[in-house]
């Protein structure tokens, strides 16, 4: 099976600081560098560099940025022949500010608001029953929604990282088959904050009148937990020293999506999600940090 992204694509410009800035205050920064990013181009890099056929849909701007994101999924073998270079609208990007590990994040989406359905559909012409769709929040939430709604009619498995978060009709949600949640976002989803007991349960029972068969809630270093009805299963964290987390989350999606698209159990996927998100966050960058099939596997026998 093949994996088909619909999602964002910026150019990082990340930067390292000491502290955060008070309201009015100027600081002076450390060291920053340029990285390719966007949460539908870092999942895309990460399923393609664990091996599996993966197709990018999406919009940049028709200038040095777009051509550098574009060319960076290319040597990562993503096939961007679904990219579109807009002469309207500039490559999206995105500031990162880290410290201490920690980041904090403000996108301006440029040309992944120009994305058009019609496009999306147009993709999809090729893919195949079973096909992983994957998608986010972060473009034009119109094209988001009827783009899971089209894959779900061509029998896709439609897996939905929904960051950062925005209402969608509830029937919308029933097209999902796999939601990847931070804790934030299961706030905004579930109005539930924390995973103990009876939160659990609480998320358990409204994922299931949302008919989502599988959620995975991510809490970093506490691990990950997988809701589906009726069972819940705790998958730990990796303990390594951290030096970036920008791009975890997205090397976890990516690694989820690679191994459902190869037939992988949920416990495997999980697994190998966990794994590609610790190799990540060991080193700077999102795209940059993504490991290799045999980098992830050679760091798993290190461990």
């Amino acid at each position: 099976m093949d994996v088909y992204v619909f999602g964002s694509l910026n150019m990082d410009l990340v930067g390292n600081i000491e502290r955060f800035p008070e309201n009015g205050e100027t600081i002076i920064g450390n060291d920053y560098f340029l990285n390719p990013g966007g949460k539908g181009g870092n999942q895309a890099f990460s399923a393609s560099r664990l091996g599996v056929k993966t197709f990018m849909i999406g919009a940049v701007g028709d200038d040095a940025y777009g051509q550098a994101l574009t060319d960076n999924l290319a040597h990562g073998d993503v096939d961007v022949s679904h990219v579109r270079a807009s002469k309207h609208h500039p490559t999206g990007i995105a500031t990162i500010y880290l410290q201490n590990g920690e980041n904090r994040i403000i996108v301006f989406p440029g040309a992944n608001h120009a994305n058009e359905i019609m496009r999306v559909e147009k993709a999809l012409e090729s893919a195949n029953d079973g096909d992983i769709f994957l998608t986010q929040f972060e473009c034009n939430m119109d094209v988001v929604t009827k783009s899971i709604r089209h894959a779900k009619e061509n029998n896709m498995i439609v897996m939905v990282n929904p960051s950062p978060f925005k209402t969608i009709p509830d029937d919308v949600w029933e097209d999902v088959d796999i939601v990847v949640l931070n804790e934030i976002e299961s706030k905004q989803l579930f109005g539930v904050s924390g995973y103990n007991d009876k939160e659990r349960k609480t998320i358990q029972t409204k994922a299931s009148g949302m008919y989502l068969k599988h959620v995975l809630l991510t809490q970093g270093s506490k691990g990950v937990w997988h809701i589906e009805e009726p069972s819940v299963t705790h998958h730990p964290a990796i303990s390594v020293d951290v030096v970036d987390t920008t791009g975890a989350g997205d090397a976890f999606t990516g690694g989820i999506a690679c191994s459902l698209a190869q037939e992988k159990t949920y416990d495997e996927a999980i697994k190998t999600g966990v794994l590609c998100a610790t190799f990540t966050i060991t080193k700077k960058g999102a795209q940059a940090a993504m490991p290799s099939a045999s980098e992830l596997e050679a760091f798993k026998n290190d461990l």
